[in-house]
């Protein structure tokens, strides 16, 4: 899930960069691996309507553009892309049957909803508001784990807060 608010044009341009590496990383495992990407404010639809192999595709479409909304859901749109890769199934735009799912959320906000929710430093409140999220991630409801796994698979995010920024050579 990749932020295509305003200010995200270093961001995504670093996520493309890093692509090519990645791809060969992953090629040089046994994994079989596919990866889609959707923005935070996209509804959960995978850019190109499916999942790739191929690292040119990934690059281009890590790259989203910076028109979006400034109400970044990288839960929430997280949440919608499973749902719509839902059920399970061998075609480009699906989940498959025997692989778990690594979601990575890209940003440089806090997620909106839990804004809204008056998270701000509260971590009982993130806990509470996040609490559907992580079952769900979890495998408890439509989002089961695949065959021979006991959860779905996990959730990652790389939230660079401007104001605390990594280094630049971070």
């Amino acid at each position: 899930v990749i932020d295509k608010s305003g200010s995200m044009g270093n961001e995504q341009a670093a996520v493309a960069a890093a692509a090519s590496a990645m791809v060969q990383q992953l090629n040089g495992t046994n994994l079989d691996w596919r990866i889609g990407v959707t923005t935070t404010d996209q509804d959960g639809a995978l850019i190109g309507g499916n999942f790739t192999t191929s690292g040119n595709t990934f690059r281009s479409r890590a790259v989203v553009g910076t028109r979006g909304s400034g109400t970044e859901r990288g839960l929430r749109m997280a949440r919608r892309a499973v749902e719509r890769a839902l059920p399970r199934g061998n075609s480009a735009s699906k989940l498959r049957a025997q692989a778990p799912l690594i979601t990575v959320i890209v940003s440089d906000e806090e997620d909106a909803d839990a804004k809204s929710a008056g998270c701000y430093n509260d971590r009982a409140c993130g806990q509470t508001f996040t609490e559907g999220y992580v079952n769900f991630f979890n495998g408890q409801g439509a989002f089961q784990p695949p065959n021979g796994f006991d959860r779905p698979g996990s959730v990652f995010t790389v939230i660079n807060i401007p104001a605390f920024g990594c280094g630049s050579a971070q």
